[in-house]
């Protein structure tokens, strides 16, 4: 099951809030799809995905808008180290893709 979660229009402390409350209603193995429009809570929300127990699946951005996609791990898990300081692994959208 995939859930939705639009953080349009909030700043940085409202979003994050936002997005810890809905990720504490998943079930593990279930998707998150995030957007939002405000650069500075993409970057706040990035870094505190390291720390709670889900997995980064997709990362883009486009157009004053930024799209987040990430599944819920165990509560117990988190991303391993290597994923946390190497965003390389994230998969982003290629030029033409919706």
């Amino acid at each position: 099951m995939s859930h939705f979660l639009d953080l349009r229009g909030m700043i940085s402390p409202f979003a994050l809030l936002k997005l810890t409350h809905g990720l504490r209603k998943l079930q593990k193995g279930e998707i998150m799809e995030v957007i939002g429009n405000n650069p500075d809570s993409r970057e706040d929300i990035l870094k505190v995905l390291m720390s709670l127990p889900c997995k980064l699946l997709y990362v883009d951005s486009a157009k004053n808008c930024y799209f987040i996609r990430l599944r819920k791990l165990e509560n117990s898990e988190t991303q391993t180290r290597g994923e946390k300081n190497d965003r390389r692994h994230v998969p982003t959208a290629s030029p033409g893709s919706p």
